[in-house]
């Protein structure tokens, strides 16, 4: 009778170690999960979704340095087939205090001022205006990732339909009109320093003129901060009323421009608070 009583209980013994084993397994699984959620939940929104969420950025002024050395982003994936000849102007680009003007965050978020709705003169020309820029931001999106928002504060380049502000000489007598003019300001977002561009764009032009202008200040805007000598390139220096189309010349330049150093897009070294410098 005593021998025949242990079985049941080393029986109950083993199903108690089985259960508390699984249990401890489950544990195990579920705090593993939770470490790999954490970093997650403590970082932005993932890459995709960064024209979507509301981003906090700091306007860096003319004197703010960056405690980062320049380098060399990879290039994008798709560029492989850019043409790689030494056949183009980076000589002519200009590079900001931070580097080269390269973005290396994607996808780009672009604002488009709407045209109005409606049949008269003027709201078809609004209309032809954003059909151009919609022509141009197309033209350039075989080689950048490039998502429309609503809301100019989200964007990365915002385009606007007007004519840019008169300037004045060294005589100070007023330049003749621009049809398009593209400005730059520094920020930080997160632990990056990045450009953020903004292309105002007049209606002074016929459709074909509207398309090569968007597009040439659309160059400015994905880093080709300077021009071309070459009459037959999107990014040469005077304006055309015929609708330039990116040549190899600019793919090549561009290509060489984003195999350049700059501090633009790097992560910044964290301080003992855990902010960025």
């Amino acid at each position: 009778m005593q021998a025949g009583s242990t079985a049941p209980l080393a029986s109950s013994v083993r199903v108690q170690r089985s259960r508390l084993w699984r249990q401890g397994l489950l544990l195990s699984l579920l705090l593993t999960l939770l470490a790999a959620a954490l970093p997650i939940a403590s970082h932005s929104a993932s890459p995709s979704d960064r024209c979507q969420i509301d981003r906090s950025r700091q306007v860096l002024s003319n004197s703010t340095e960056l405690p980062i050395a320049q380098r060399v982003h990879p290039l994008p994936g798709n560029w492989a087939g850019l043409p790689q000849s030494s056949n183009h102007y980076l000589e002519a680009i200009a590079p900001s205090r931070y580097g080269y003007l390269v973005w290396a965050v994607s996808p780009l978020c672009i604002y488009i001022e709407p045209a109005s709705v409606g049949d008269t003169a003027a709201e078809q020309r609004q209309q032809q205006w954003q059909q151009a820029v919609n022509q141009a931001v197309a033209d350039w999106r075989p080689y950048f990732d490039l998502q429309l928002v609503s809301n100019p504060a989200k964007a990365d380049i915002s385009i606007w339909r007007r004519s840019p502000p008169l300037r004045r000489n060294a005589d100070g007598q007023l330049d003749r009109a621009r049809t398009a003019e593209t400005s730059l300001v520094f920020y930080r977002e997160g632990d990056r320093a990045l450009p953020r561009y903004r292309i105002d764009l007049g209606l002074t032009q016929g459709f074909a003129g509207l398309v090569s202008t968007a597009r040439h200040e659309l160059g400015h805007a994905f880093g080709l901060w300077g021009h071309s000598d070459q009459p037959e390139d999107v990014m040469y220096v005077a304006q055309s009323s015929r609708n330039i189309q990116l040549t190899d010349r600019d793919l090549g330049t561009l290509r060489h421009l984003y195999q350049q150093p700059t501090q633009l897009g790097w992560p910044l070294p964290r301080s003992q608070d855990g902010r960025s410098q």
